[in-house]
């Protein structure tokens, strides 16, 4: 858990899970493949893993 204040703030992330999802064209409506081809060396490796095709999130609160 991370904790971070601003002024009288206090904020806490805490990382809830972690992992891969399914491909890219089951998660949103209207995927374009070519589009994505374009940039995904912009999220490999930390957000999307090209061996699985699976794109890798956090889920926090």
């Amino acid at each position: 858990m991370d904790t971070y204040r601003i002024g009288a703030i206090t904020i806490r992330r805490i990382e809830e899970w972690q992992g891969e999802f399914l491909p890219a064209d089951q998660i949103f409506t209207g995927f374009s493949r070519a589009l994505f081809d374009q940039h995904a060396v912009e999220f490999t490796p930390d957000f999307y893993h090209e061996d699985q095709d699976r794109y890798f999130g956090f889920l926090q609160s």
